[in-house]
């Protein structure tokens, strides 16, 4: 594919053109962030008009696998942090026992 492109970033700045993204896969990324909602406030600059944010997480349980308890984030939480990002959430899913996803688009101002 040539139009889907992998890039590495800093924690709260991304080497982009702002409002240039059709959407932005963050897989198992955002229970690694220490300020969450400027993160995901940060991201939505980066997304199109229309763009979508999809988020994918680990449930908020105790596992053996994945990431400490006390980091991950709950489904509600997610919601909770979008919503203070400015985002809107579009579509929410159980992926199976360990993880959640989450599709948002920027909130109508």
């Amino acid at each position: 594919m040539k139009n889907i492109k992998i890039i590495q970033s800093l924690e709260y700045e991304i080497p982009l053109e702002k409002q240039s993204l059709d959407f932005a896969l963050l897989a198992f990324v955002l229970h690694e962030v220490a300020d969450r909602v400027r993160f995901l406030t940060n991201m939505a600059i980066y997304l199109k008009p229309d763009g979508r944010l999809i988020l994918l997480e680990w449930k908020k349980k105790k596992d053996v696998e994945g990431p400490p308890f006390k980091d991950r984030i709950s489904l509600q939480q997610m919601l909770y942090l979008a919503e203070k990002a400015y985002l809107k959430v579009e579509r929410r899913k159980n992926l199976n026992s360990q993880h959640y996803l989450a599709i948002f688009s920027i909130a109508a101002s």
